[in-house]
């Protein structure tokens, strides 16, 4: 250590001390070092200059063997550190010293939180019992922050009782936050994988804290007044957030929080209890929304299908339902326009309830989609992993099926259905769908009963049809119009079953059933009964090996429907690729 003495100044020209595997050298001075001696009122200005090559703030912070320090540890420490006060207020204080202290240009490197601070600078009012941060801005890394706020009762902090109020107010702008600059620590990222890389441009925050303590913290509660800015990666401008929220005993509840975020905005009150076990108050969130664009927020694009990339998706080794636990939760939302994987639904609400058993009731989940309307009730249970259903109940009004798609699984992959069947849908469906662990159903192990009302259609490409083309004389076969298609079908083991139905089409009045396999080589196993007037001359000599008169002649290979309308009954078995076409009989 080298220190001199001018007059009432004193100057520290150099203090230099080791603690073990820590450092730290001290320069710097003293205004009037005699009014610091004699405990006097005069103002006393103090300038420090701090270094350091590496602080082991684990070994600084270790108290006995039992108690381990704080795990951190700095180097390459610098740092200036002013303050304006009086012997008195700081050696006398019953709290902080009392006075106007500045940190100037910090610069340091942690190990556990790999980035650089620097360009810290701090001014900072302590008073008897407040606390005013006026100014303390820095950079981490790229991020830079200007924060401001004040602390009301801050003793109470001091004081091993800890009995009373305190407040927090405080301000937080920044022209860039850079996630990774801020939300890493030891090797592990504190955000959502989608917002790891994003950056934050022009943010404000504002808002306030008052806890209250009773022997210890007994109660928090938060006001969120502002917060703006823009995102990067997302790029989304966010605004007008507020709301409050009150933590006390391990319940957390959360009222009014709301806030426009891009093209969406939402209003969500909460209460979840934090602790184990059970609270006193039911978990719960309502969410309401006005718009609410989902693929916006998380910027979802549709992913190539299996098909696409020529692989086989094995549903129960990606996303699962046990990745997670389910918490004991009651879901209300209520949104008039929801975009979600890019399915756009209006009027959607939902009343649901999850259990920790990995249960979900549906009790209310409906929405205007396609042209029509849904509503769905049913339960999801996945408390046995080896046997994951859904029993569902859903309607289904005036939906246009050439804007909704299915997903199921079809050869291992994704498939979306209404390819063949278009029209106004109306509905009902029930029965027990068994899943993959991410909820892909298994059409192998699943029944459904679908009454089923398609009005003003068409079937394209349709198999069954398609293959009766060269036995039709000039009919378009690829495109049959229908008026009214009615029926109860029926899915069981992967095996849809298709009863009789009468169907006034393009092609004339017709009768269809059979059996349709969902997997593999699609098997199918039909028998369509069409007016003989429809089949032509190559057609019968094709279907009976001789002239379609002398066929009209052999009653035995000619249903008639009516006594006035002769039809004629045809079987198709095999796939799509491979079939074979005969003779059937009409179902008595």
């Amino acid at each position: 250590m080298k220190a001199t003495l001018k007059g009432h100044k004193a100057i520290i020209e150099k203090f230099k001390i080791q603690v073990g595997n820590s450092d730290v050298s001290i320069s710097g001075k003293v205004s009037d070092l005699p009014a610091i001696i004699h405990h006097t009122d005069i103002p006393v200005q103090t300038d420090l200059k701090i270094t350091s090559k590496f602080l082991d703030i684990e070994e600084l912070t270790k108290t006995s063997d039992e108690v381990k320090g704080i795990d951190e540890q700095i180097e390459n420490l610098s740092l200036g550190l002013k303050f304006l006060s009086s012997a008195k207020a700081m050696t006398e204080s019953p709290n902080l010293p009392i006075g106007e202290f500045f940190i100037e240009n910090l610069y340091a490197k942690l190990k556990h939180y790999p980035h650089t601070l620097h360009d810290f600078h701090a001014d900072v009012f302590i008073k008897d019992e407040n606390f005013k941060v006026v100014d303390f801005t820095g950079l981490i890394d790229k991020s830079d922050f200007h924060f401001s706020g004040q602390l009301e009762n801050y003793d109470l902090w001091l004081d091993d009782k800890m009995n009373g109020d305190t407040k927090i107010d405080f301000d937080l702008t920044s022209k860039l936050l850079q996630f990774d600059n801020l939300f890493t620590y030891g090797g592990e990222r504190f955000v959502p994988e989608d917002y790891r890389h994003e950056e934050v441009k022009n943010l404000k925050l504002h808002g306030s804290a008052s806890l209250h303590f009773n022997h210890g913290l007994k109660s928090t509660d938060l006001e969120l007044i502002q917060l703006e800015g823009n995102l990067k990666v997302h790029p989304l401008h966010f605004e007008k957030f507020s709301g409050r929220i009150h933590c006390q005993d391990d319940q957390l509840s959360v009222k009014k929080l709301k806030g426009t975020l891009g093209k969406s905005n939402f209003l969500a009150d909460i209460e979840y209890f934090l602790g184990e076990g059970k609270g006193k108050k039911e978990n719960f969130i309502y969410l309401s929304s006005a718009r609410l664009d989902f693929d916006e927020i998380m910027k979802f694009q549709l992913p190539p299908s299996p098909k696409e990339l020529d692989v086989k998706v094995n549903h129960d080794a990606v996303f699962s339902i046990y990745d997670f636990d389910f918490p004991d939760l009651h879901l209300k939302l209520d949104i008039a326009h929801l975009n979600y994987h890019h399915h756009l639904l209006d009027h959607f609400k939902s009343d649901i309830q999850v259990a920790r058993n990995h249960t979900i009731h549906f009790n209310t989940f409906s929405f205007d989609a396609a042209g029509g309307h849904f509503d769905v009730k049913g339960y999801l249970s996945g408390s046995d992993k080896k046997h994951i259903y859904f029993k569902p109940d859903i309607r289904v009004k005036n939906v246009d099926l050439d804007k909704f798609m299915v997903k199921f699984e079809n050869f291992g992959q994704d498939y979306l259905v209404s390819e063949n069947l278009h029209g106004k849908f109306t509905g009902h469906i029930t029965g027990k769908v068994h899943l993959h662990a991410d909820l892909v159903p298994k059409l192998d192990d699943s029944e459904l009963s679908i009454e089923m009302l398609v009005l003003n259609g068409r079937l394209e490409n349709y198999a069954p049809i398609v293959a009766l083309g060269e036995y039709f004389q000039d009919k378009n076969v690829n495109k049959v119009l229908f008026d009214t298609l009615s029926n109860t079908l029926t899915v069981k083991k992967s095996v849809l079953n298709i009863p009789k139905m009468t169907i006034n089409s393009s092609l004339g009045f017709m009768e269809i059933r059979g059996t349709q396999h969902l997997e593999n080589e699609m098997k199918m196993d039909y028998v369509i009964g069409v007016p003989w007037k429809m089949i032509g001359k190559v057609g019968g000599q094709k279907l009976f090996g001789k002239r379609k008169k002398e066929a009209e002649e052999n009653e035995d290979e000619i249903q008639y429907r009516t006594k006035n309308a002769k039809f004629v009954y045809v079987k198709i078995t095999g796939d799509i690729e491979n079939y074979k076409i005969g003779l059937g009989k009409r179902e008595k």
